[in-house]
């Protein structure tokens, strides 16, 4: 799973993936090439360039998350993008 929280932490994007290449740059960074569903809605949606990357399936937990503290969830799907704005 791919996730990154806006600046203003009012809009999380979320997305699954599968790495399918990892290696070291520069500066000790590490660089992961990951193949997602929709590459293009993901770069349009995404709120900035850097992202949490963790194994597994954690949408559940990011909904529930989202939902308790107000943040618009933008899930990439295969289908292209689904907003989720309904908050409690």
């Amino acid at each position: 799973m791919i996730a990154r929280i806006a600046r203003n932490i009012d809009r999380m994007c979320v997305t699954g993936g599968e790495i399918i290449d990892c290696r070291d740059t520069l500066c000790d960074r590490t660089t992961l090439d990951i193949r997602v569903n929709d590459a293009r809605a993901c770069f349009h949606n995404a709120p900035g360039n850097h992202h949490v990357v963790v194994y597994g399936n954690y949408i559940t937990e990011m909904r529930s998350l989202s939902q308790m503290f107000g943040i618009e969830l933008v899930e990439s799907k295969k289908r292209g993008i689904q907003r989720n704005t309904k908050h409690l």
